[in-house]
């Protein structure tokens, strides 16, 4: 392979996430912290936390699915399980909004 090409897949790889982090499971800080990275490979958290009041579940649900056609990786479990945190309770993102 040419330096050209590993290049490339390690860039893709690391604006996936590596596309092999599983959000399953993740609760708490956890989610946080998978929240922010799949999102911060791309823009900051605060773009995040300024929507939080503006988005309900069909919102976040379309956010991501649009972040997805632009490169993200996630299952079908990860993608419900950060609509659902996103879409969720904001004083439960704290650790995410700095709030």
């Amino acid at each position: 392979m040419k330096k050209y090409d590993i290049g490339i897949i390690v860039t893709l790889l690391c604006l996936s996430g590596f596309g092999l982090v599983s959000i399953s499971g993740a609760s708490g800080h956890g989610i946080e912290q998978k929240v922010a990275s799949k999102c911060s490979s791309c823009h900051t958290t605060n773009r995040i936390c300024q929507s939080l009041n503006d988005k309900d579940a069909d919102g976040w649900r379309t956010t991501v699915l649009r972040m997805e056609a632009k490169g993200l990786v996630l299952s079908e479990t990860g993608r419900k399980e950060i609509v659902d945190y996103l879409a969720g309770d904001r004083t439960s993102k704290a650790g995410l909004c700095g709030k």
